[in-house]
C-alpha cells in the first residue's frame, strides 16, 4: 500500500466480502481487492479522498434488519459499503435465528465503528480548514516566522481560531 508522506492508517481490514477489504487513512478511504490465489496480494481497487465525502451514515434495511453504511459525496452521489462478518450468513427464519440476530448486532457495531472513524477524520479535516494562520501578531505586531504557533512567542496572544463543536 502506497501512502503519502504524512498519511497514516486510522482503521484497517474492514471486510467487504470475499476478497475485498477497506482501509481508512487520515486522507483517503481505500478499497482493496485480493488478487492472489494462495498468497494474499492486496491491490487498490478504489481510492476515495476524504475531502470529497460530505457525510457517512448507517442505513438498516427494515425487512432483513441488515445494516450497511453509506457515504454521501459532495458531488451529490452516494456510495454504499456493505461490511460482512463472514461469507456465509443470512438472516432467515431457521432455528439459528438467535445466532443470526447476534451477528446482525455485531454487523451494526462494525458499521458504527467505521462510520464513527470516518466522521472523526472528516471533523479533523474540517478543523484544519477552519484554523486560520496569522503571520503577524494582532496584539504586539511582531512577525511570526513559523505557521504552527498557536500562541504568539513574544506576547502570548492566541493566534489560531479554535474549532468549536
Amino acid at each position: 500500500m502506497n501512502l503519502e508522506r504524512d498519511e497514516k492508517i486510522v482503521l484497517d481490514n474492514g471486510p467487504l466480502g470475499l476478497g475485498k477489504k477497506l482501509t481508512l487513512t487520515n486522507k483517503h478511504l481505500l478499497i482493496h481487492k485480493d488478487e492472489g490465489v494462495f498468497d494474499v496480494n492486496w491491490k487498490q481497487e478504489k481510492v476515495i479522498p476524504l475531502n470529497t465525502i460530505e457525510d457517512a451514515y448507517i442505513e438498516t434495511e427494515s425487512f432483513s434488519n441488515l445494516s450497511s453504511f453509506k457515504l454521501k459525496l459532495k458531488n451529490g452521489k452516494s456510495i454504499e459499503l456493505s461490511l460482512s462478518l463472514d461469507n456465509s450468513w443470512l438472516i432467515n427464519d431457521s432455528p439459528e435465528t438467535k445466532m443470526n440476530k447476534e451477528k446482525s448486532s455485531q454487523l451494526k457495531m462494525l458499521n458504527y465503528r467505521w462510520v464513527k472513524a470516518i466522521t472523526n477524520q472528516l471533523m479533523k479535516l474540517d478543523k484544519q480548514k477552519k484554523t486560520v494562520f496569522i503571520r503577524k501578531c494582532p496584539k504586539c505586531s511582531k512577525e511570526i516566522t513559523h505557521e504552527n504557533y498557536e500562541y504568539c512567542p513574544f506576547c502570548g496572544n492566541l493566534l489560531k481560531s479554535k474549532y468549536l463543536f
